[in-house]
């Protein structure tokens, strides 16, 4: 139960790029078909294909460009994306369980604000959970680590399948 993001923001714009070109070849065949002047003009278009060769720049930077976003997209394509559902520690019982990344930030964000600490922002990155904490109370060291040992204590109940590393940042306010 490893949900993936969805590649929405690639998939729309490869869709809108072909829909584009598509609407533009329509829209030119029906006004060829209703003898109407088209919105391409194929001879000017047929005359600037011509006269270009496959070794000119226009033609090497273009092929270039398009490589690269080619590259772009298929890497977009194959490799997984961050995961939306954290998997939670599997029971005997096998049932397989998971946190939306969203609830186990504010479960530990909840768990981050301890007594010492004026306001806390939690963000789940990857292997890791970073914790930027603001007092006007206490010592920088003391509330990292009343922090950090909240946390640690809120992912033991949470029970977490790969136990994310805990990193404490203090700010003071003035």
């Amino acid at each position: 139960m490893i949900r993936r993001t969805r590649r929405s923001f690639t998939s729309s714009t490869v869709a809108v790029l072909i829909l584009v070109v598509v609407a533009a070849a329509v829209t030119t065949a029906i006004q060829l078909l209703m003898n109407r002047t088209p919105l391409l003009d194929y001879t000017w278009l047929a005359r600037q294909l011509n006269a270009t060769t496959w070794g000119s720049p226009r033609v090497l930077s273009a092929a270039a460009v398009l490589a690269v976003l080619a590259l772009v997209v298929l890497a977009k394509a194959l490799l997984p994306g961050k995961r939306r559902v954290l998997p939670l520690r599997d029971d005997t019982d096998g049932v397989t369980t998971g946190l939306s990344r969203a609830g186990y930030a504010n479960a530990l964000r909840s768990a981050a604000s301890v007594p010492s600490a004026d306001s806390a922002r939690v963000a789940v990155r990857g292997g890791s959970v970073t914790a930027v904490v603001r007092t006007s109370l206490g010592t920088p060291k003391e509330v990292a680590e009343d922090v950090r040992a909240a946390i640690t204590e809120r992912l033991a109940t949470i029970g977490p399948a790969r136990e994310p590393r805990v990193r404490v940042r203090v700010r003071e306010q003035r």
